[in-house]
Parts: structure tokens; sequence; C-alpha cells
């Protein structure tokens, strides 16, 4: 499949978050009080497919931080701290989400990339809302983008 995309226009230093989207926070504050009184601790794996994706990020002037809204909260919470490029996944119950956490950073002028299972499974749902949709996987299409 040929593929292309617009040249970005990155600045050096390049800096870049990749947020895993939740549908239910109220469910994140039953999980967390209940996993809190069991183990005492907090841990946290990052998502394997965001740590791919940072994995796959051209080394040099680019940096990326993973953001888990499950463990961290609302990604909102980020909407002032001058990144570059946000880079959203979810499935399709974590669409809607996704949609939000792409709005509210597009609000700030911040160019939003959408990919995921949910977005593959309906990629109308993104047009117009983002900047750019990575359907299906983005092993080889990521670090091409970025290009």
């Amino acid at each position: 499949m040929n593929q292309s995309f617009a040249q970005p226009r990155w600045k050096s230093n390049f800096s870049s978050l990749l947020v895993l989207a939740l549908s239910d926070f109220e469910v994140v504050g039953w999980l967390d009080r209940t996993v809190r009184a069991v183990s005492r601790a907090k841990t946290y794996v990052a998502p394997l497919h965001l740590a791919t994706i940072a994995a796959l990020t051209p080394e040099g002037c680019y940096s990326v931080q993973i953001w888990d809204e499950l463990v961290q909260g609302p990604a909102d919470s980020l909407l002032d701290s001058g990144y570059d490029l946000v880079g959203i996944a979810g499935y399709s119950t974590e669409l809607e989400q996704a949609q939000v956490v792409a709005a509210a950073f597009k609000k700030k002028g911040i160019p939003v990339v959408l990919g995921g299972a949910g977005i593959t499974a309906a990629p109308e749902a993104g047009p117009g809302k983002i900047d750019a949709i990575f359907i299906c996987e983005a092993e080889t299409t990521w670090p091409r983008f970025l290009e």
C-alpha cells in the first residue's frame, strides 16, 4: 500500500505525549480503592502499544511521555505542558473519551493524532476532529509520519 504524509514542520527538541484514553473515570475510582485495599501499593506498567510507539519514535530531537488515564488520571491536566504533538490510543469503548482529549489539545493549537482499535473500527469518527488517523498497526507508519 502506498502511503504518503504531508511533511510536518517539527521544531528541534520536539515533545510528544502519547495518551491511553479511559472511558469511565467512576470505574477508575472503584478500581483504585479496591487495588489499594488489597495491595497497599500502586504499581504501573506502561501500556505495551504506547511503549512500542514510543520506542519507534526516532531518536534525536524527540522526547515522548506516556500518559495512561487509568493510572494517572485525565490527560487534560497536561494541556499547558508545552507538547508539540499528542497521540491518543484507545479501544472502541474509549473512542468518545479519546475525542474529548483530542478536542482539548486541539483547542490549545496542538496537533492530535489518533490510533488504536477504536478508530480502526470506526475511522469515520476522526475526520474534522483530529489531524491524522492511524488505521491498523502504526509500527511502520509512525516513524515515517515523524520524518
